[in-house]
């Protein structure tokens, strides 16, 4: 699965971008709920992902978010063996970053 791949793609890129955005952002948050609900780093960036979907905060991308927090990203996916999210966050970093 490649973010360049044309699937990700449209007449609408600006949207397939923030669509892809979004569908990452939910896959972390259900590793976060899956495991590592404790944990006062991923409490926070769940916290954020809500306000940022609920309209509150300067930032309403879920690609900024993802962006900003990174590495810590590239960790959370490597524990949870979740090689598909590494490959596409290597494409987003490639491509979006």
């Amino acid at each position: 699965m490649k973010a360049t791949d044309n699937r990700y793609y449209s007449e609408n890129a600006e949207g397939d971008r923030m669509a892809l955005g979004e569908a990452m952002l939910e896959r972390v948050l259900s590793h976060i709920h899956n495991g590592n609900q404790d944990n006062a780093l991923w409490q926070h960036f769940a916290k954020k992902a809500q306000d940022m979907r609920a309209g509150i905060g300067p930032v309403k991308d879920p690609l900024f978010l993802l962006h900003s927090n990174v590495y810590y990203l590239r960790d959370l996916l490597e524990e949870a063996e979740d090689e598909e999210a590494l490959d596409l966050l290597d494409d987003m970093e490639r491509d979006f970053f």
